[in-house]
């Protein structure tokens, strides 16, 4: 398993693939670890780091390649799940296919903040398997309905 021993985890997803794991914790780092044992003894292979907040959602690319994440402090970043590193052009990975989408920030969801909203009240959100529709679910109570992506 996992050691608890990286603090309190606030985010954890899956490779699509399923050999690896990445897990955003409340240190500002994402960790990821080697997911291709079947007896569960996950190796640590990496550890991202560059936020300046604690981990809120995280999502891999669909190729496997890529991890997007978004922060306590709203920045939206992305890494190279091979090293690590911060990939630091965001505008490059605009079009970068994610293999779930549960970020509340980046390129297809900018539309899914009404006006007046700050960036603690949309709690989490969800793009559903056919990539055609998002939820979100806010401070408010409110569960939210857009299209995907839902750009203004």
């Amino acid at each position: 398993g996992i050691n608890a021993e990286y603090g309190q985890i606030d985010a954890i997803a899956y490779s699509p693939d399923g050999k690896q794991i990445a897990v955003g914790s409340h240190d500002n780092f994402v960790y990821l670890f080697d997911s291709s044992n079947l007896k569960g003894e996950y190796t640590a292979t990496g550890r991202c780091t560059g936020h300046s907040s604690f981990i809120t959602h995280l999502d891999f690319s669909e190729d496997g390649k890529i991890i997007q994440t978004t922060s306590g402090d709203y920045e939206h970043l992305y890494w190279e799940t091979e090293t690590g590193e911060q990939i630091t052009s965001s505008k490059d990975q605009r079009d970068t296919n994610m293999a779930s989408y549960t970020c509340i920030l980046g390129f297809p969801v900018c539309g899914i903040w009404p006006i007046g909203y700050d960036g603690t009240d949309i709690n989490s959100l969800c793009r559903s398997k056919d990539g055609k529709l998002l939820v979100t679910a806010d401070d408010f109570g409110l569960v939210n309905l857009f299209r995907y992506p839902c750009c203004n």
